[in-house]
């Protein structure tokens, strides 16, 4: 069947060109910024499904380098993950010393030594200070929550466009439900949006949905197992957004925000 690669993973209704889905000079990305696919993770480093997932993100990394432009935006879920937001504080710091990527690889290859931590930024030092990071510079900017705007701003994004729950991915525009751990399902997917940005860009192609790839999805994958936030505690889409297809939830969902300071 030709939507059977969506058995596990599905791709919701397009966002459009909402400017909160499409990539800006802000965002921390990897890869052809005119790329024809662009895949965005909202991600929280303390979320155990965001960690997960990270083998087969950087895989897919690797193989589309040339082709697909991948973009990483913060959404720490703090009620939940009260570091969270401490460790994008960190990969911040980091990016002003050119070390962004390798903070970010770090933080989700070491989260269980820091997550429970009732002060993690010694430790964040200790990793920033081994990659060659000004240890007292970035220590400073962590104490001061220099960069905490720019989180909070990458969250409220997120929650405007009605995510709720991580690691969220959308691909050129298309929320993706569910968090790949399975490589040849993503891969199919992005393969999928790659046809698709081409047959877009053909003259001749028509206005309708685009078929889903012929490749199936591997009958060895296995639903995810989710991190659930408390019942009744998820954030709730906006009037505008699409109503969800049904399929397999994404690692974590965070508390409702307060009215003052979003989540």
């Amino acid at each position: 069947m030709r939507r059977s690669i969506l058995a596990s993973l599905v791709l919701l209704a397009s966002c459009g060109t909402s400017p909160v889905v499409a990539p800006t000079a802000r965002d921390h990305s990897t890869g052809p910024v005119d790329a024809k696919v662009t895949v965005i993770e909202y991600a929280d480093y303390q979320c155990p499904a965001c960690a997960s997932a990270q083998p087969v993100v950087k895989q897919l990394i690797g193989e589309y380098s040339d082709r697909v432009r991948f973009v990483f935006r913060d959404f720490p879920l703090e009620q939940i993950h009260p570091n969270a937001l401490a460790a994008a504080e960190a990969a911040e710091a980091a990016e002003t010393q050119g070390k962004y990527w390798e903070m970010h690889d770090k933080l989700f290859e070491t989260q269980e030594e820091w997550k429970d931590l009732a002060d993690p930024i010694p430790t964040f030092t200790g990793y920033a200070t081994a990659l060659g990071i000004d240890g007292s510079k970035f220590r400073a900017e962590l104490t001061n929550h220099t960069y905490r705007p720019v989180v909070k701003a990458s969250a409220a994004g997120a929650l405007a466009l009605g995510v709720n729950s991580t690691p969220t991915f959308f691909i050129n525009g298309k929320r993706l439900r569910g968090a790949p751990r399975v490589y040849s399902e993503f891969q199919a997917l992005v393969e999928w949006a790659i046809r698709d940005a081409s047959t877009s860009a053909s003259p001749s192609s028509d206005t309708g949905a685009p078929a889903a790839p012929a490749t199936a999805a591997p009958t060895s994958a296995r639903p995810l197992t989710p991190e659930l936030a408390p019942s009744g505690s998820s954030v709730p889409p906006p009037p505008t957004t699409p109503q969800s297809l049904p399929s397999s939830p994404a690692g974590s969902a965070p508390p409702s925000p307060s009215p003052s300071s979003p989540r």
